[in-house]
């Protein structure tokens, strides 16, 4: 069809079709992350890498991030490996990632690192975290940090969760 002169305009159509590839494996890329999240909840601990568990939370909010036009910046801190329930954990990640997005400007930047000394902290560094409702995100998320043997602490536009 296309060397009888059929179709014209050709490079439209690739473009087209490289969106809807694009959206495809967006899709089964997010359902692939929804299916492992769902069975998450199937151990009451594990063991895992911090920085692969906020970089898969952080693929499932990618597009609210995009909204915000946010700039992620995530430092490297493979090898954090943590004992707990990779479920709530990744839940705490959410829900601190959301109050994050929920308070943040229009092009901001999101820094996450995490520090390992005698205890692994998750930190979020963002100029929204100073006018977010620390009180309210820390007290929703009490059962859950009860559970993952993390406290959450607040400085200034810092947000660590902290494990014990």
């Amino acid at each position: 069809l296309m060397m009888s002169g059929g179709i014209k305009n050709w490079g439209k159509y690739t473009d087209i079709i490289k969106i809807i590839q694009n959206q495809i494996d967006t899709g089964e890329e997010t359902t692939s992350l929804l299916n492992r999240f769902s069975h998450l909840n199937d151990a009451e601990k594990d063991i895992f890498d911090s920085h692969s568990s906020v970089t898969e939370t952080l693929r499932l909010i990618k597009r609210a991030l995009k909204q915000k036009e946010l700039k992620i910046y995530q430092n490297d801190f493979r090898g954090n490996i943590i004992e707990t329930s990779h479920f709530y954990f990744q839940m705490v990640m959410y829900f601190i990632l959301d109050a994050i997005i929920q308070n943040a400007e229009y092009g901001d930047l999101l820094e996450i690192d995490g520090k390992k000394n005698e205890k692994i902290s998750i930190i979020f560094k963002c100029l929204s975290i100073e006018k977010l409702n620390f009180s309210d995100l820390n007290d929703s998320l009490a059962p859950y940090l009860s559970i993952i043997k993390a406290v959450l602490t607040k400085e200034k536009n810092l947000i660590s969760v902290n494990f014990h």
